[in-house]
């Protein structure tokens, strides 16, 4: 595979098997892999998620009402990327609509999100 191609190849998807597992055919690079510690990403818990959603919003100088990120916690997407895709369109909806952000707008953002597939790129 030539330089150019390999750079703008698709990203291909991390194994979910620890390294120690890999299908590996050099012997050196099998057994560095095999002592290689390794630990699993769980799914993040609703103070990590609260946080990214605070964090997230302030990154675009968001107003958050009361009760809004709790409310996101509580409906969306397990995910750190789901999160992004969620504010995104948020903004997007407030934006077009010309509307402030209320857990309203959430509830029809997320209805949105979920009924038609609507997905954003991974941030």
């Amino acid at each position: 595979m030539s330089c150019c191609r390999w750079i703008f190849a698709p990203p291909r998807p991390l194994p979910r098997a620890a390294p120690a597992h890999w299908r590996v055919a050099l012997p050196d690079l099998r057994s560095r892999l095999a002592a290689a510690a390794s630990v699993a990403i769980e799914a993040p818990d609703d103070a990590l998620l609260a946080a990214v959603f605070g964090k997230l919003f302030a990154d675009r100088q968001l107003r958050v009402p009361a009760g809004l990120i709790e409310y996101l916690v509580s409906r969306s997407e397990r995910s750190l990327a789901a999160a992004g895709r969620v504010v995104e369109a948020l903004d997007r909806a407030a934006l077009v609509e010309q509307r402030a952000l209320s857990t309203a707008l959430a509830r029809e953002v997320l209805e949105r999100l979920n009924d038609t597939q609507e997905r954003l790129p991974d941030l």
